[in-house]
């Protein structure tokens, strides 16, 4: 079986909005071309950028493409008032060697009949960085390998470590049992003292617990009001979202506009 690359999305930086390209995977019949736009404009005009930056990917790398729209929370931009559909797809016809363009998604028979090998991928996004399935399996393998020593070193530490404990202060020294026997008695004072309130708390522990009780306040209410607090968690995750991707578009904004 032939390993498979995978490459890694080209992004850019435009005045209202940002373009992500990503390049086709071996085995499949097109590339995707996202525009996710920062600013309230109109869908017409979303519809009109879509086709134009369309033309301008498809010049650059000559493989059909599908082109997708998105707001600046990150949700889907549906054009079905002023397009056909929301997808747009481009191709060049191999045979006129002229310039298709759908408003609608295409069946694997409507594509032009042409063989998108793995060196037509490496020689045409030869300057864009891509990694192997092998690589891939590589990373997810050794992943997978690090969850698994972090679950046997908690072991260790929650269970191993208390029962060697335990059987040092049995077996161990004189010395070993009077330090165990000294670190309890100063427990039971700490709780003893802690219980009676006389305890110093310090200021650690009392920034500990104004964020517990602020926690167990938060917990009441959103118990009091599960509706209005499903509708605030989702105001936050779209404000977060929004900070995220303008952020995002301002940096490729500023990549972009240095070459």
């Amino acid at each position: 079986m032939e390993d498979k690359i995978y490459f890694q999305p080209i992004k850019e930086g435009r005045e209202n909005y940002f373009a992500e390209y990503k390049p086709p995977t071996h085995g499949y019949p097109f590339a995707i071309l996202q525009l996710t736009f920062t600013n309230e404009i109109s869908h017409n005009l979303i519809a009109e950028t879509m086709e134009e930056e369309s033309y301008y990917w498809l010049s650059r790398y000559p493989f059909p493409l599908m082109t997708s729209s998105f707001d600046a929370s990150g949700d889907f931009i549906h054009l079905d008032d002023v397009r056909p559909e929301s997808h747009c797809i481009l191709y060049l016809d191999p045979n006129s060697q002229e310039i298709r363009l759908f408003w609608r998604l295409l069946k694997s028979e409507e594509f032009p009949e042409q063989e998108i090998s793995r060196n037509d991928l490496l020689k045409t996004y030869s300057e864009v960085s891509y990694r192997t399935s092998k690589e891939v399996e590589s990373e997810v393998f050794k992943h997978a390998k690090n969850m698994r020593a972090w679950w046997y070193l908690t072991f260790v530490w929650a269970v191993v470590a208390p029962g060697a404990f335990l059987v040092l202060e049995f077996f161990g020294p004189e010395w070993l049992a009077a330090s165990v026997f000294i670190y309890s008695i100063y427990k039971v004072t700490e709780t003893a003292l802690k219980m009676t309130g006389r305890w110093k708390k310090s200021k650690r522990e009392i920034e500990k617990e104004k964020e517990t009780q602020l926690m167990k306040h938060h917990h009441y209410h959103c118990q009091k009001n599960p509706e209005g607090f499903l509708k605030l968690k989702l105001e936050n995750f779209e404000n977060e979202n929004r900070q995220k991707i303008r952020k995002q578009s301002e940096e490729l904004k500023k990549n972009t506009s240095m070459k």
